[in-house]
């Protein structure tokens, strides 16, 4: 399976999930000695270990089944080669991407023939949401071209200020990329998804700018990465 990939250096999943029912409940999980960051019934949960740092693990409780869960883990990690493939055609600078590992969970994790998956996210320096939010009503000019040509290359785009947070050097980091992907730009453009998008926080006078880059992008319209360089990526993520 292409995605599935070895953990980051330094981080033993065998000495770190030993417990099969650890993803039973929040408590299981914190009594394993990790840190959830974020915890929602029938969520995605996020977690800390003091022995992982600069780490996030990402994982759905024991109620969703494991095929469906590694679904749903395939989709983030495929959204984040969808951006990082982007950014690296486009030379972008000013959006980033956290690298993701898609990792296989030790055979105690398995249920019948179907194994446990975790993602581990590289943690990234992101500013809080409300401050996030006051950064997009004054987006500079190039960080918004950069933003929009994403908007125009992609689909299903959950655009939120803690999806797509400010990292503390200014740049936009897409952290959740769980139903992103590539559209099809010989068809038809999805203008009012387009502006649905931007419209949500930025000001009026961006808004004005976003219209110009539209009109540019359908006019000449990007280059898209071969799909080859999303769903079978050399190494794991990088930038």
């Amino acid at each position: 399976m292409p995605l599935v990939v070895p953990p980051p250096s330094g981080i033993d999943i065998g000495r770190l999930f030993r417990d099969p029912q650890m993803f039973d409940s929040f408590d299981r999980w914190e009594a394993a000695g990790f840190k959830l960051v974020r915890a929602r019934d029938n969520k995605l949960m996020v977690a800390k270990h003091k022995s992982a740092k600069g780490f996030l693990f990402k994982k759905y409780n024991n109620n969703i089944h494991p095929a469906r869960q590694l679904t749903k883990y395939e989709r983030r990690v495929t959204g984040a080669h969808t951006i990082k493939a982007l950014i690296e055609m486009h030379g972008l600078r000013r959006v980033v991407v956290p690298k993701k590992w898609l990792v296989r969970l030790p055979d105690m994790f398995s249920s019948g023939t179907d194994a446990g998956y975790i993602v581990i996210v590289e943690e990234m320096p992101i500013v809080e949401t409300d401050k996030s939010k006051k950064l997009y009503r004054r987006i500079d000019k190039r960080t918004l071209r950069e933003l929009c040509l994403i908007f125009y290359m992609c689909k299903e785009l959950d655009f939120r200020a803690q999806n797509m947070p400010f990292t503390k050097r200014g740049k936009i980091a897409f952290v959740d990329t769980g139903y992103l992907a590539l559209r099809n730009i010989q068809q038809r453009e999805d203008e009012a998804t387009y502006f649905h998008l931007v419209e949500k926080y930025l000001s009026d006078k961006r808004i004005r700018l976003a219209n110009e880059i539209w009109h540019e992008l359908r006019s000449s319209p990007p280059k898209q990465p071969h799909p080859s360089s999303i769903e079978n990526p050399v190494a794991p993520l990088s930038g």
